[in-house]
């Protein structure tokens, strides 16, 4: 747990640069200590992620057996071959490596340096405050499901860059490449789809308040098909059960679905809603490239709030929440000074208590952190 404190009063330190940005406006002078700002806490990211032992995750240890399987054959082809996962980029990623390292732990790392060189080109691209961006991928426990999910958060950073891309070019065909490399990495970013048609939508003049209502309702009732689909996946997959119910130590919510992940939910959906209210009256060709991700999210959070109870939709909602990276601190920067203040303040006090609940319950099996060589 050291190493999150560490983080955690690092990033304290330098909060103030949060602070001061949120009540600066748009000042040219500080672009260079955001820009600073953000390569040493993506560079911090990289360390804890990167260097953690084979114990810190859950899925940390799978994903080094998975590496020694995979280079067991000497061809790409067989190990494709071999492979059930349908996941032919992350399969190919660890057998290029496996040709040059022996050590599992180089897909360690090599899984953070994606996930943070990822993260720092989406916060390049669409925030307007890279501080405060930078806090949010820790605040929202990305970086923390990044310790176990690796492969998943991989697939949620490359996808959040690419609609980011496709929103200020739908023709982009970098943006579809990387699209398609993450769906080669994870097969759940598939639902980025979602994403896409918002785009989309939003790019054919539809007015905002009208795509996040229909986004959200039909959030809501893809909760009950998202129920129904588990039960199918995991009658044919054995081991997708434990994504039916999502309770016991390690749970983001009780047994009843009454659990505080539903608040995050309610709480990000608060800056829909505060963003709608500033922007009442305009169209999405007014409006920043990061609200182009208003539909995507007004789905996820329904999503969200409607199943919270279901362990598979919170991995899933998670795609949906990465948005909200850039996206919180652009509401932010709509406001007032000292209104920007407070609602700074508002947002990182609560994802703290949140951060320090999820690491002191040891979700995700992030806790106790070692670093590889202990």
């Amino acid at each position: 747990m050291t190493a999150y404190f560490m983080l955690i009063s690092f990033m304290a330190l330098l909060l103030p640069t949060v602070v001061l940005r949120s009540s600066a406006g748009d000042c040219k002078e500080k672009k260079l200590g955001q820009n600073i700002y953000l390569l040493i806490i993506a560079a911090s990211f990289l360390i804890i992620m990167g260097l953690r032992a084979q114990e810190v995750g859950t899925d940390t240890a799978p994903y080094a057996r998975s590496f020694a399987q995979i280079n067991m054959f000497d061809s790409l082809g067989d190990a494709m071959s071999a492979s059930q996962s349908g996941t032919p980029l992350y399969i190919a990623l660890c057998w290029i490596l496996g040709r040059f390292f022996d050590d599992p732990q180089i897909l360690t790392f090599a899984q953070a340096a994606i996930i943070v060189v990822f993260l720092y080109k989406f916060i390049k691209s669409s925030s307007e405050n890279y501080a405060f961006s930078a806090f949010l991928f820790f605040g929202l426990t990305i970086m923390l499901f990044g310790m176990n999910g690796s492969r998943q958060t991989m697939a949620m950073m490359i996808s959040a860059y690419a609609l980011s891309e496709l929103s200020h070019d739908f023709k982009s065909k970098k943006a579809w490449l990387l699209v398609v490399c993450a769906v080669a990495i994870h097969l759940s970013s598939l639902v980025v789809v979602v994403g896409i048609v918002g785009i989309w939508l939003a790019s054919r003049g539809i007015r905002p308040e009208k795509l996040v209502l229909i986004f959200a309702i039909i959030g809501f009732v893809s909760s009950s098909a998202l129920n129904v689909a588990t039960s199918v996946i995991s009658g044919i997959f054995g081991h997708y059960t434990i994504y039916q119910v999502d309770s016991g130590v390690f749970s983001f919510v009780e047994a009843d679905s009454n659990g505080r992940i539903v608040l995050v939910y309610l709480f990000l959906s608060c800056f829909l809603v505060l963003w709608l209210i500033k922007n009442r009256g305009q169209g999405f060709k007014d409006m920043p490239i990061v609200a182009f991700f208003l539909p995507m999210m007004a789905f996820g959070m329904a999503l969200g709030i409607a199943n919270a109870g279901n362990a598979l939709t919170n991995r899933i909602v998670l795609y949906f929440t990465v948005p909200f990276i850039c996206f919180i601190p652009t509401v932010v920067e709509q406001y007032a000074s000292g209104t920007r203040i407070l609602l700074t303040i508002a947002t990182i006090v609560p994802l703290l208590v949140y951060d320090f609940l999820y690491i002191a319950e040891g979700q995700g099996g992030i806790t106790p952190y070692n670093v590889f060589w202990s």
